[in-house]
């Protein structure tokens, strides 16, 4: 899995990446604590604390999904979603989204013949698109 999708003006980090970087700060600060340094300032602290509500949040909202998906042959794997998946989601068609991971704009992984894609990439580009943005 990519931990994080690149869009024009926008990143997103996919919920574990989110954890990661929320769990790096926190021991950082801890650690700059413990040795007599100030830590963190308070902008670098609020956002580790905004990145782990938005990894829980982010992990929830898929897990909900995936739970509450009925299994109508199109999801193939819960962690990644097909080309038809993702073109369904964003409003195009498969051969956009194709073009789309071919450029570079999506973040996708080939495998043999098949494109696969994050779901929580799907939906940085969704509101990425909702924003006026291509």
């Amino acid at each position: 899995m990519t931990p994080a999708a690149f869009i024009t003006g926008v990143v997103a980090l996919d919920p574990r990446a989110a954890a990661l970087v929320a769990k790096a700060i926190r021991t950082g600060n801890e650690q700059l604590r413990a040795h007599g340094a100030p830590g963190f300032t308070r902008d670098v602290l609020a956002a580790g604390v905004a990145l782990e509500n938005a990894s829980r949040a982010g992990a929830n909202a898929i897990t909900a999904s995936a739970a509450t998906t009925p299994n109508d042959g199109l999801v193939q794997d819960a962690e990644r979603l097909t080309t038809e998946q993702a073109a369904n989601l964003l409003g195009v068609t498969p051969n956009a989204v194709r073009d789309l991971a071919r450029r570079g704009r999506l973040d996708g992984h080939k495998i043999a013949q098949n494109w696969t894609f994050d779901p929580w990439q799907i939906e940085a580009r969704k509101r990425h698109q909702r924003q006026g943005n291509s």
